[in-house]
């Protein structure tokens, strides 16, 4: 079986922006896959639980990691992170002839890569993105056989990043900001100021 390149569009129609996060990519990435069902069997968001025989060819896509470093300096201004989440694809396939399972799962690999990276609306880089970038993604090849039956599952792991800002919900209305300013004390000198927000839609003046 050749799986042949023809990108679906989403499905999902998301607000714009849409708010980002790791299961809203991880949603993404499972509408534009799912046309090919079949000639897959089953295709799933969970890799669990196991896969039976009957159940093959088959595609999880679920979430594997987060890691969040501080976006800037941690310590200044508002809480904000730089967001990589790894979205995992696998594709499970048994077959009783093991020699075929290195070239079907390349296919594989090379179809997913191809379907999700060269469509517009899942990486568009401008106003409303899901992501920023995919910096990386690696694969690897599991074999196992059970009894006369060969197993093989591939495991496409693509990190996707986007930044994450926690911005205070302050309901209280801000009125004035008391600035102290001091001077060392061989100075002699303490100045202390306070200043007084500028409300002109309330009639207010400095």
């Amino acid at each position: 079986m050749v799986l042949q390149p023809n990108p679906p569009p989403l499905n999902r129609v998301w607000p714009d922006p849409p708010p980002r996060s790791g299961e809203l990519v991880r949603d993404a990435v499972y509408d534009l896959l799912l046309p090919l069902k079949p000639p897959f069997v089953t295709i799933r968001k969970v890799p669990m639980p196991t896969l039976l025989p009957d159940q093959l060819p088959a595609i999880s896509v679920f979430m594997m990691a987060e890691d969040a470093p501080a976006l800037g300096l941690p310590n200044m201004g508002i809480i904000k992170y730089t967001n990589d989440t790894t979205i995992g694809i696998s594709v499970t396939r048994g077959f009783d002839d093991p020699i075929y399972l290195q070239g079907g799962l390349e296919s594989d690999s090379q179809f997913f890569k191809k379907t999700l990276l060269t469509n517009p609306q899942f990486t568009r880089r401008w106003y409303g993105a899901l992501f920023e970038s995919i910096p990386s993604y690696r694969q690897r090849y599991l074999y196992m056989s059970e009894g006369e039956a060969y197993f093989a599952e591939l495991r496409l792991e693509m990190v996707f990043r986007f930044p994450e800002v926690f911005v205070p919900d302050i309901e209280d209305e801000l009125k004035e900001i008391a600035v102290t300013v001091e001077y060392g004390e061989d100075t002699g000198v303490d100045i202390r100021a306070q200043y007084f927000l500028m409300q002109q839609q309330k009639g207010l003046t400095p």
